[in-house]
């Protein structure tokens, strides 16, 4: 048996929490953008755990500051967005519809850009990409399909 064709811990565990990360604001997208599109009726008590799901992944990863950043962004995004709903809640009209859908569109976006950026930069390069066995390809593959 080769272990040439291994991959080594190392790269696999930095590689799966990344993948991890991403699931994890998979989920948290489709939470926020259901709450967002509901103006605030619906999901309100999963919002906190979805974030803090995200946030326990996100801590796992050393030097990504950029994605809490990021995160920060499109929360503060969600959350203003909602309010503003609940204010005009009791003034329905097709404006509010616009403005709800485009808020929904950009946290769409946001969340989505978020993960190309991570599972870009979670692909492995030259030595890396060698060692990096199959059943891994087919599961980053898996997760760009998702995405």
């Amino acid at each position: 048996h080769d272990n040439a064709c291994l991959p080594s811990k190392a790269l696999m565990l930095g590689w799966d929490l990344k993948i991890r990360l991403v699931h994890r604001v998979q989920r948290e997208r489709g939470v926020t953008c259901g709450w967002v599109a509901s103006g605030g009726a619906l999901f309100d008590e999963s919002i906190a755990a979805a974030r803090q799901a995200a946030d326990l992944e996100l801590a796992k990863l050393p030097q990504s500051a950029w994605v809490a950043d990021e995160l920060r962004r499109i929360r503060e995004l969600a959350d203003a967005a909602v309010t503003h709903a609940v204010a005009v809640a009791i003034h329905w009209d097709d404006c509010t519809a616009s403005n709800r859908a485009r808020a929904f569109y950009d946290l769409l976006h946001g969340f989505s850009s978020l993960n190309q950026a991570l599972l870009h930069e979670s692909e492995p390069e030259g030595a890396g990409a060698a060692e990096l066995g199959r059943g891994a390809i087919a599961v980053r593959a898996f997760a760009r399909l998702k995405e």
